[in-house]
């Protein structure tokens, strides 16, 4: 993972759970090895979609955007894997694509408002 990318993951973690400083990196290291050994993403959003509702599926999908939006553009395997994560989640395609849009919105400062109204029609 880039240092971009980490420091977004890091970020992310650490505001949307309210976690402390070793907490995320502990939590992060040990994400890091486990994705190493695994096959699927089944098993991973099995778990996920039994302790989560739809509005937090929707944002573990929109924070997948964030971090491969970090530091470029994801490329195709990336976008994949989010696709795949987003659908197993039971994120409709069409929640996906916007949140996709929403993410690359955040990046354009002019548009960040058009990102709010979004947010809003999506209900995050």
């Amino acid at each position: 993972m880039s240092a971009g990318r980490r420091k977004k993951l890091y970020a992310l973690l650490k505001a949307a759970f309210q976690l402390d400083d070793l907490t995320v990196a502990q939590l992060i290291d040990q994400s890091a090895e486990v994705a190493r050994n695994a096959v699927d993403l089944y098993r991973f959003t099995r778990t996920l979609g039994r302790l989560s509702t739809t509005r937090a599926a929707t944002r573990l999908s929109e924070m997948m955007w964030e971090i491969v939006y970090a530091d470029g553009k994801p490329n195709e395997f990336e976008a994949n894997i989010i696709w795949r994560a987003a659908d197993l989640l039971g994120v409709s395609s069409r929640q996906r694509v916007a949140l996709r849009q929403l993410v690359l919105a955040d990046n354009v400062p002019w548009r960040g408002c058009r990102r709010l109204q979004a947010r809003a029609d999506l209900q995050l």
